[in-house]
């Protein structure tokens, strides 16, 4: 990891092409890890239909470093990260620099842990499904963990339907939604 005050923090793009600093949204939430406007700032900075880029995967690296002493918002922590790793895979979107490629696998690897622990014991399960998602990418299973990333509720239950006939071949039980 690039120490903060590298120059190269000014320097990487964002979602949008143009050059942009995550650093102060991530200050922010070293202060209070579920800010609303600090995690509206990174989402609106590091996505962006589809595109994401160089300072998205550093931001990546930062927040998996600051999980460890911070308890960071898990639905915006868990959805982030698995946003941008599926959209890494996209050949529009430049790959993690040579010199931040070490600390991204890192990163993974530490996702890897923090989506198991989030999977035994969170009950939300918007945040359970984009554990479910780190679980897979940070396994390699980049298919798998876009197919868990993509689908919300209704169009996994749309996805069910259509494939398995779902509401005619499997009983509804109390917990299914």
């Amino acid at each position: 990891m690039i120490p903060n005050d590298d120059p190269r923090w000014v320097s990487l793009h964002g979602a949008y092409r143009v050059p942009y600093d995550p650093r102060p949204a991530l200050a922010r939430l070293r202060v209070d890890g579920k800010e609303q406007r600090a995690w509206s700032d990174l989402w609106e900075n590091l996505h962006h239909q589809g595109d994401v880029g160089e300072a998205s995967y550093l931001a990546l690296v930062a927040l998996v470093q600051m999980r460890g002493a911070i308890a960071l918002s898990s639905g915006h922590f868990f959805g982030l990260t698995s946003t941008i790793e599926v959209q890494r895979c996209r050949r529009t979107n430049p790959d993690v620099p040579e010199w931040l490629a070490a600390d991204y696998r890192d990163a993974w690897s530490e996702l890897l842990h923090y989506a198991l622990k989030e999977l035994e014991a969170g009950n939300d399960p918007e945040v359970l499904q984009s554990a479910a998602a780190v679980l897979c990418l940070a396994k390699g299973l980049t298919a798998l963990g876009t197919v868990v990333w993509y689908h919300d509720q209704g169009t996994l239950l749309e996805y069910l339907e259509e494939r398995l006939g779902w509401t005619e071949l499997y009983a509804k039980r109390p917990d299914d939604s």
